[in-house]
């Protein structure tokens, strides 16, 4: 009589949340773009449709992000960047003494 499979030590990798894949991306965003606390983000369509997904997405990952202090959505004004200490992912980021990389010409 033939044995039937084991499934033993075959652990199922979850994939990961589409919620989650915009999430990053925002985060990525903030860094890429030197984003300071009060900066506007693009608005959720505008996510929504750069990124190739639903708004509901990318509402989602903002409510995700609005809770771990991230970002801030005000109504009727926009979604904002918040003076937070944390990290974005890897790499450690304080908001709070951050310094905005300025150009020679912005010198005074």
């Amino acid at each position: 009589m033939l044995s039937k499979p084991k499934f033993e030590n075959r652990k199922l990798k979850r994939p990961q949340f589409l919620y989650q894949a915009v999430q990053d991306e925002v985060k990525a965003y903030i860094l890429e773009q030197s984003l300071m606390p009060g900066d506007a983000l693009p608005p959720e369509t505008e996510l929504a449709e750069q990124l190739g997904v639903s708004r509901n997405s990318v509402r989602e990952a903002i409510k995700s992000l609005e809770t771990l202090g991230i970002v801030e959505a005000r109504t009727g004004a926009g979604l904002f960047v918040r003076n937070f200490s944390g990290s974005l992912g890897s790499q450690g980021v304080d908001m709070k003494n951050r310094v905005r990389p300025c150009r020679s010409s912005q010198i005074r």
